[in-house]
């Protein structure tokens, strides 16, 4: 990561905090950045409607606002999981993925995506919705540091 990226990102997400701001330009920098910044490829976002459906708030593109069209379609998937359970998923390889989300492995590789991290997104206790972060390409990094090496955890 580049500290003027970083340092941009922190500018602009301050630069939202007025009264006018526009959560929807918010939500779509929030995924552009995660592109631009971290060693993956796309990104989506879904946030929770009071009547705990998701809705799809952000995507990078379209391959990633169909995949999360899917996951809320299905019910089955990273953002759905990290929503209802509170917890990061990490995919390293979704062709090691098994059984986990039956239907929606399959439409994931068909358009590209190799592995996936999902994040759910909080106000304090409550879970607002997921960031699902996706890579062409299987992902060998750790789900604490992303784009660091992985390491052993008795190695710290």
């Amino acid at each position: 990561m580049h500290s003027d990226g970083i340092t941009g990102a922190l500018v602009e997400l301050t630069d939202t905090l007025v009264t006018d701001f526009d959560i929807a330009e918010l939500l779509y920098g929030l995924t552009d950045r995660c592109v631009e910044l971290l060693p993956v490829d796309a990104a989506g976002l879904v946030l929770g409607c009071r009547d705990g459906t998701l809705q799809i708030a952000a995507a990078t593109s379209d391959d990633v606002r169909l995949v999360e069209a899917f996951q809320l379609h299905l019910d089955e998937g990273p953002c759905v999981e990290s929503f209802r359970t509170g917890r990061q998923v990490h995919v390293a390889d979704l062709g090691e993925a098994g059984e986990r989300w039956p239907l929606l492995t399959p439409a994931l590789r068909r358009l590209g995506f190799s592995a996936v991290d999902a994040f759910p997104l909080r106000r304090r206790a409550d879970v607002l919705g997921a960031m699902n972060l996706f890579r062409r390409r299987p992902a060998r990094w750790t789900p604490e540091r992303p784009g660091a090496p992985a390491r052993s955890r008795t190695s710290r």
